[in-house]
């Protein structure tokens, strides 16, 4: 049904989304070893064995108390690429991101696009933390380096 809604380019944004939101999410926790389903009703919550917390009402995820995602807002570990972020807004953001790892000393950045990644920057991880400008449906591609 989206695809019908999203004719033209309309239809890259609306899988760029799902796939950040929704799979990158689904990945870095299924990777994970669960401990603990804990509430009820939209009030639970996953506990799993390395910190990480994934809230169901709020769409949260957090790691040892290191906000990873607030509803359509993330920064996190790629499951499927070691040493890899993705940060992806819906509504875009500027922010201060503290990384879950403190072993990275800077990040290769990339823009995904359709025609695939496309070199933006490099930038310095500092103290564990990474300052990011995603504008509104980007995502971002971080190689992280020691």
């Amino acid at each position: 049904m989206w695809l019908k809604n999203n004719a033209g380019d309309g239809w890259q944004k609306e899988f760029l989304r799902q796939f950040a939101a929704i799979n990158v999410p689904y990945f870095y926790l299924a990777s994970l070893k669960k401990e603990k389903l804990s509430g009820r009703g939209k009030k639970m919550r996953m506990v799993y064995t390395n910190g990480t917390v994934s809230y169901l009402r709020e769409q949260k995820i957090a790691n040892n108390g290191v906000l990873m995602k607030a509803e359509e807002n993330l920064l996190l570990p790629l499951a499927f690429k070691e040493d890899a972020c993705l940060a992806y807004s819906k509504n875009g953001y500027k922010r201060l991101w503290q990384m879950p790892v403190f072993k990275y000393n800077r990040a290769l950045i990339y823009d995904i696009t359709p025609e695939g990644p496309k070199f933006l920057e490099e930038k310095p991880v500092v103290l564990g933390r990474i300052e990011l400008d995603v504008k509104p449906g980007q995502a971002l591609l971080l190689e992280l380096k020691p």
